[in-house]
């Protein structure tokens, strides 16, 4: 008599393939449910890449007119400010056109921009950036 085990038998330990199947099912379900949460993350950074841009903006408006106001002739004017202002911000950002001393449209990463207004600067205060209508 042999005592040779059949592949088929009951009291093998494995997964049939109704159960893999189950597994993949549940596996994909959590995949498509974290690639939504991924993409509503990434478009977060995004717009806050666009908040960061405009305040290194105004950083450097504030340093420009700080500089001006400790020069020796002083501050002079608002387009004098303006013509030191650097507004390239870097390989992540640009503008749909070469921005003005009255505004711009700021792009970030090519997916999400702003329209942003200048505030001219004066004797009491440098020249601000802000986001159109606010």
């Amino acid at each position: 008599m042999s005592h040779r085990r059949s592949v088929f038998a009951l009291d093998e330990k494995a997964f049939t393939l109704l159960e893999i199947l189950f597994v993949l099912l549940i596996v994909g379900f959590l995949a498509a449910a974290s690639l939504k949460r991924f993409g509503e993350l990434t478009d977060k950074h995004v717009k806050m890449g666009l908040i960061a841009g405009r305040a290194e903006l105004n950083a450097r408006e504030s340093l420009i007119w700080a500089n001006g106001k400790l020069s020796k002739t002083g501050w002079q004017d608002d387009a004098t400010l303006f013509s030191f202002m650097d507004t390239d911000l870097g390989k992540d950002y640009a503008w749909t056109m070469d921005p003005s001393a009255k505004g711009g449209r700021l792009v970030f990463l090519g997916r999400y921009s702003r329209d942003l207004d200048r505030e001219a600067s004066t004797k009491a205060h440098p020249g601000r950036w802000r986001v159109h209508g606010q």
